[in-house]
């Protein structure tokens, strides 16, 4: 992929006067209200000014006065605007080879920037060891899910067509996934064209400014909610596939829609953190291995030595997804894989519902409990159980058959919350207090210690990269050793 071209004098390139802007790195242009615009460098703060602060700005730059318009200037020193871009509006869009360009009869500005990893060439590079250890962690050391991931990504990275599939990476703290995403692949595609997307975010009324000009999103630790569930989800499956999304920015008049560009990647240590239907072609649900802590970092010690290790290999890398043999089909189909069936399972399911207004505590999800005189009684106890950071074992039904009107058991009602997530709901991780046992949630200060008590000690068994099976790109002689 070339450098994008940055033609912002190409109308009268000889001019003395851009040639000398050129050499400060100071680029002009008119915007479609009759200002000047300019920047400082190719990816300098884009800055609107008035005729008479440009005249300020670029004589402190160039050391010397100019004049706009002005047919009887000394040479070299007018700016005559008609060899300037008047620009009606900004665009992204990385298959544009210029940064100023034509739309259907106006002239736009490109804000797309490729990266120095972008523009290089499939060819000889150096085994990238530390970044293929940490994905063949993030993928618990499945070779098929890892030629996958990386199938994936180098689709993407080669022609910045997005596929039309998106990858859950679910599992254990620690492992890896955010290391992956700020290491590595947003430094590949652009920091500044990277978003992350966390829960809060999501919920927000504006979120269109979030994939605007984005060319990777990741989504990170997205939740169930139990009221908007159908709603969320219909938004991510078009922001996976779709070109256009309706996303709303504030201040900003809906009226086409938002260009969607990016790669999509969820990541989540939550066991349920997607609703994915029976017949979906878009998710892949892979889940991680180890917390690298456990690992001794893959072998490389530190954080801190891991994340040098990671950014020292990162032009092999580029090189290495350049030379990867892309299966185009492969890149749009998804995976399926045990964890995602898990979570097909459970989809529209109103337990995967109950089960996330639990562990949320979120009360308002029983507000209509309280339309009825039984009903207020179980939401005063079930507001006075998320007080304590508890649920109690005694009442889970009742709360339950009262705010979904399905009579069941206790025992069928744990069965299906355990299919969910075998953890939260295991009767270990439950405390009694003479009247009752109660399971712990989130912040309640036992809950660490039962976890511990959960799972035991369990002594890790090191990862280290030179013992981890990589797959070869294409021709193995192109590897430096």
């Amino acid at each position: 992929m070339k450098k994008l071209i940055n033609n912002c004098y190409d109308k009268n390139e000889d001019s003395e006067l851009f040639i000398a802007l050129k050499d400060v790195d100071m680029y002009l242009w008119i915007t479609d209200d009759g200002d000047f615009a300019y920047r400082i460098g190719d990816d300098g703060k884009v800055i609107k000014v008035t005729a008479s602060k440009l005249k300020m700005i670029v004589k402190n730059r160039l050391k010397f006065a100019i004049t706009i318009d002005d047919e009887n200037a000394k040479e070299g020193t007018n700016l005559d605007t008609i060899d300037l871009h008047v620009v009606s509006r900004d665009i992204f869009n990385p298959f544009s080879s210029e940064e100023f360009c034509d739309v259907h009869g106006e002239i736009c500005r490109n804000t797309f920037r490729t990266t120095e990893y972008m523009e290089m060439q499939a060819g000889e590079y150096k085994e990238p060891k530390a970044i293929l250890a940490l994905i063949m962690n993030l993928v618990n050391n499945n070779q098929e899910r890892f030629v996958y991931f990386l199938n994936w990504f180098a689709y993407f990275f080669q022609t910045l067509r997005r596929p039309m599939t998106a990858i859950l990476i679910k599992g254990k703290q620690g492992s890896g996934k955010n290391l992956l995403v700020s290491k590595v692949l947003a430094k590949l595609l652009g920091e500044a064209q990277t978003s992350v997307i966390g829960d809060k975010a999501i919920r927000s009324n504006y979120i269109g400014g979030m994939f605007q000009g984005k060319l990777f999103y990741q989504f990170d630790e997205i939740s169930h909610s139990a009221k908007d569930n159908v709603q969320m989800q219909n938004t991510l499956k078009e922001i996976v596939t779709n070109n256009v999304v309706q996303l709303e920015r504030k201040f900003v008049d809906l009226v086409n829609g938002i260009e969607i560009f990016g790669l999509c990647l969820f990541t989540t240590n939550k066991p349920s953190a997607l609703a994915i239907e029976h017949n979906d072609r878009r998710y892949s649900v892979f889940t991680t291995g180890e917390n690298l802590n456990n690992n001794d970092f893959l072998g490389y010690g530190t954080y801190e030595d891991f994340s040098e290790a990671l950014e020292a290999e990162l032009d092999d890398f580029a090189v290495y997804l350049k030379s990867f043999k892309v299966d185009e089909k492969l890149a749009n189909t998804c995976m399926d894989t045990l964890e995602k069936q898990a979570l097909v399972s459970v989809t529209n399911s109103r337990f995967i519902n109950f089960h996330t207004a639990l562990i949320s505590k979120d009360i308002g999800y029983f507000e209509e409990l309280k339309n009825d005189s039984l009903g207020i009684s179980f939401y005063n106890q079930l507001e006075s159980d998320f007080s304590k950071d508890v649920v109690s074992s005694n009442n889970i039904a009742n709360y339950y058959t009262a705010v979904e009107s399905d009579e069941i058991s206790s025992t069928k009602l744990l069965k299906q919350l355990r299919t969910i997530d075998s953890e939260q709901w295991h009767t270990k991780m439950t405390i009694g207090d003479g009247s009752g046992r109660y399971y712990l949630l989130e912040n309640h200060p036992k809950r660490e210690e039962k976890l511990a008590s959960l799972y035991g000690t369990v002594e890790a068994v090191p990862v280290v990269a030179n013992n981890v099976e990589i797959i070869k790109p294409m021709n193995p002689s192109l590897i430096v050793q």
